[in-house]
């Protein structure tokens, strides 16, 4: 079975989540651009459905998902901002000849 991908940034696959109120996180391969199926098992919890395959298609949003937990209301954002840092952040040590992945 295959699930379409909420977000994608440069580090993780957002996945909604069907058994609790969140997303599962996969890891992206650096790769946030082209639209692909990756082949990644679900961490098999209670409740939730399988799958084995994530579409990342024209639909999947580009940016960072991030967790709030303000007034003990844990809560799902999206965060554009923190998505362009890690881009730059990512390029520039790229342009320094980094080979490892930024952390």
């Amino acid at each position: 079975m295959s699930v379409e991908a909420f977000a994608i940034d440069i580090f993780n696959i957002w996945i909604p989540c069907t058994c609790k109120q969140g997303y599962h996180i996969h890891g992206s391969g650096n790769d946030y651009t082209t639209n692909r199926i990756e082949h990644r098992c679900s961490h098999g919890l209670k409740g939730c459905e399988p799958y084995s395959e994530i579409v990342i298609n024209d639909n999947t949003l580009r940016t960072t998902v991030k967790r709030r937990n303000k007034t003990g209301i844990k809560k799902w954002f999206v965060d554009d901002k923190q998505f362009k840092f890690r881009i730059r952040k990512y390029e520039r040590q790229l342009k320094r000849g980094c080979k490892s992945s930024p952390k």
